[in-house]
């Protein structure tokens, strides 16, 4: 039986310390897998809401580890509007056309899926009535010009806002308000007296105050 020699067991000894060092390297470098432990809905700022205007009906905070920022996000299979990555253990989740009801959460690395929960994302029927808001205009006089009886904000969503009444410092419109916890609002945008407003149209962009609101029927 051949004998080991002192260079074979130092050998031999050299691969034992690798082995540890290698595994520690590797744990420490690799990727770490996303994990998804809690979704929450949360506000839309309006800084959100101008950018994804109408399509957006909901932001979801997502929390877990190993999060990254360029996975992607859909629900079921309907491509959010964003993921956007605050940190590994956070991000910000924006949802656009879904159907009310319960849905999964499923994250993306390229077409790999890297994690999913399982009817995180709950959304609820939105409770939509139709309002009459009168506002006073602060726009230029040559804006306040353009507007005219029939103009509607630029959007196709149903709810949009629809001149009624134009008058020399005011206007009248109707639109789908939205039941928020505070009131009413229209795509952000409180409706009570006092809180600014703005209608944007595809020529014009009127702003004023609320002066009144006038809450009817659900739409």
């Amino acid at each position: 039986m051949k004998r080991m020699n002192l260079f074979d067991a130092a050998v031999a000894g050299f691969v034992l310390v690798l082995i540890p060092v290698a595994y520690g390297t590797y744990r420490l470098f690799r990727t770490p897998t996303p994990v998804i432990t809690s979704v929450k809905r949360v506000e839309i700022t309006k800084e959100e809401r101008r950018i994804g205007g109408f399509a957006l009906i909901a932001k979801m905070k997502v929390q877990g580890s190993g999060l990254r920022p360029l996975l992607r996000a859909t629900i079921d299979d309907v491509p959010a509007l964003g993921f956007v990555f605050e940190n590994p253990n956070s991000a910000d989740l924006l949802v656009g056309a879904v159907q009310p009801g319960s849905h999964d959460l499923v994250l993306y690395d390229g077409v790999q899926e890297v994690a999913r929960a399982p009817k995180a994302i709950r959304l609820q029927p939105a409770i939509t009535r139709t309002a009459t808001v009168r506002v006073r205009l602060t726009s230029p006089p040559e804006v306040i010009g353009m507007i005219k009886a029939g103009d509607h904000d630029w959007s196709l969503n149903a709810n949009r806002a629809l001149v009624t009444g134009i008058g020399k410092d005011a206007m009248t419109v109707t639109l789908g308000a939205n039941a928020v916890d505070a009131g009413w609002d229209y795509f952000t945008q409180d409706l009570k007296p006092g809180a600014d407003f703005t209608l944007t149209t595809d020529t014009y962009i009127a702003k004023g105050t609320v002066v009144s609101v006038s809450i009817g029927e659900p739409r």
